[in-house]
């Protein structure tokens, strides 16, 4: 009973669905009823007239390649004269996508007897396609009685005689064309559609298939500059530089507070890559245009990304300090500034156990904007308008014959436009002294550097550096101690005894009185000091006996 009710179900499911669907159209060819998948030769230069009925609206399609960029074939299908490129398969069915299973079809031929190169027909364009597509080479046959169709390599420099490369797979269809699944680099060339007939072979003309290699990557992509600082009102660009084997791509800009709409684009082919550079534009610049600027280039491959920073400042700023050296003792006595701002600051002293190192962070110096100090014991905060200037100081000591390199680290904005060394000392031209000067500026972050060689008591001295920019001038001094063993002389006038010694740092003179040697002179012991300005330091004792 349960098995008859689920035939009677079906049948009757069957017959719902029957009634359902109306009946398919039919063709009607030069007002003759056509059976449905009908292939039909023609004489070309005939005029013909193919007709669609149904219960419904309906619509034509056409592979031929005279009709087949046309947007809408009209109802009926009418040419005075028919031509081989009218060959191909028309379709017929409702406007309903639903019932496009109700679609009937008829395959007309075209032939002319008079023209031999008409056999078949192609289209008039050479397709470029990626690697791993199918293409369908439409060389459409216009004489059904051509037989042993094929696909061959056109007869080129050397490749006549040349079968088809290794792995091409190709389906042949007289009503279709040549099918040529998955395609490969290799198989970059130009093809043509053979047949015979009555042992003469007949050949259409050559299509040029172009493979353009599958991506496997993003696009290769970087902006000009990953950091920018700006002031209020200045103007900000920015370019991101991209690049791709191929024109399939797109570069795009994004701001999270602001529409980057002021992009402009240029593009260059060379070397088989697409170069395309992208610029942002911001002008004036305001507090709300800072942030992070994001430029994206996607291909088939994935997206590629690169961001810039800006940062919008209200007033102009400077940061200037003497980088930690090695192989020295780097003593920071006293930073001393302009007396217009009214500060003098004293630092610190860095020693770390076993060899001697700088740390002369304590010599920070900061400008920002109007004159104003905010300052404690190891920085110095300064607010300057236009043409502050600034000074200050730090104190260097190292041994005798070693290399020694002095750098000051400079952050500001507008960035340094001028910047030298000076120095006081006698400079010694011999091979073992050697200055040089050298700036490393890195965005608005630059090194001043001055490199001494082979460290003589003749550098001992003051170096200075000095900078200028827009806002700021100002000059930042080094005083060059060196290291010199103690040395001591004796002379002996009258009744007195004299020790002279020199070196540095300042030497400590003891007195002692040889043991066994009787109390009977009278010691008198004088002390004299004195620094000179190169920083060597003279002692000198005295015992009168």
């Amino acid at each position: 009973m349960k098995v008859y009710s689920l035939l009677l179900s079906i049948a009757l499911s069957c017959c719902c669905s029957a009634e359902d669907d109306p009946d398919p159209p039919s063709i009607h060819l030069n007002s003759i009823f056509q059976p449905n998948q009908t292939e039909v030769p023609l004489t070309a230069g005939s005029a013909f007239n193919l007709s669609c009925h149904g219960t419904g609206s309906v619509r034509w399609t056409s592979t031929a390649l005279n009709l087949l960029y046309w947007d809408r074939l009209q109802n009926p299908v009418e040419v005075r004269k028919s031509h081989p490129r009218h060959t191909g398969t028309y379709s017929c069915g409702y406007t309903n996508q639903s019932l496009k299973h109700l679609d009937t079809w008829i395959h007309l031929y075209f032939t002319d007897p008079d023209d031999t190169s008409s056999v078949f027909v192609t289209p008039r364009a050479s397709p470029s396609l990626k690697e791993g597509q199918d293409f369908l080479f439409m060389c459409l046959l216009t004489d059904p009685s051509v037989t042993d169709l094929s696909l061959q390599l056109a007869d080129t420099p050397g490749t006549k005689g040349r079968g088809l490369p290794q792995g091409m797979n190709v389906t042949f269809d007289p009503k279709k064309g040549a099918l040529v699944q998955d395609l490969q680099t290799s198989f970059r060339g130009r093809y043509v559609c053979s047949g015979w007939k009555d042992r003469k072979q007949f050949r259409s003309t050559s299509v040029n298939l172009v493979v353009v290699s599958r991506l496997r990557h993003p696009p290769s992509l970087s902006v000009s500059q990953h950091h920018s600082v700006r002031l209020e009102g200045e103007n900000f660009e920015v370019t991101c530089l991209t690049s791709n084997p191929n024109h399939f791509y797109n570069v795009t800009w994004n701001h999270p507070n602001t529409k980057t709409q002021n992009v402009t684009a240029s593009s260059r082919y060379i070397n088989h890559r697409l170069y395309i550079n992208s610029t942002v534009r911001v002008s004036p610049v305001s507090r709300t245009h800072g942030g992070t600027y994001t430029c994206t280039a996607v291909n088939e491959a994935g997206a590629a990304t690169d961001t810039t920073q800006l940062r919008v400042l209200d007033r102009a700023y400077l940061r200037i300090y003497l980088q930690p050296m090695h192989q020295a003792n780097a003593n920071a006595k006293t930073i001393e500034v302009n007396d217009s701002l009214g500060a003098n600051v004293s630092s610190m002293l860095t020693e770390v156990q076993g060899e001697l190192e700088a740390n002369v962070s304590s010599g920070t110096l900061e400008v920002n904007g109007k004159i104003l100090a905010n300052f404690s014991t190891n920085q110095l905060d300064v607010n300057g308008a236009s043409g502050a200037n600034v000074s200050g100081g730090s104190t260097v000591e190292v041994y005798e014959g070693r290399d020694v390199t002095l750098t000051f680290v400079i952050e500001a904005y507008p960035p340094i436009r001028s910047q030298c060394w000076t120095t006081t000392t006698h400079v010694n031209n011999n091979n073992y002294t050697v200055y040089q000067e050298h700036y490393a500026p890195n965005g608005y972050r630059s090194e001043a550097s001055l490199l001494l060689r082979r460290i003589r008591q003749e550098d001992r001295g003051r170096y200075s550096f000095h900078f200028v920019n827009s806002f700021f001038n100002g000059t930042k001094n080094i005083d060059l101690r060196i290291y010199c063993s103690p040395k001591a002389i004796i002379s002996v006038q009258n009744d007195t005894l004299t020790c002279y010694s020199s070196g540095y740092p300042l030497p400590t003179i003891l007195w002692f009185i040889c043991p066994g040697v009787t109390d009977t002179y009278v010691y008198k012991l004088t002390e004299l000091l004195s620094a000179s300005s190169t920083g060597s330091s003279l002692q000198t004792t005295s015992c009168e006996v």
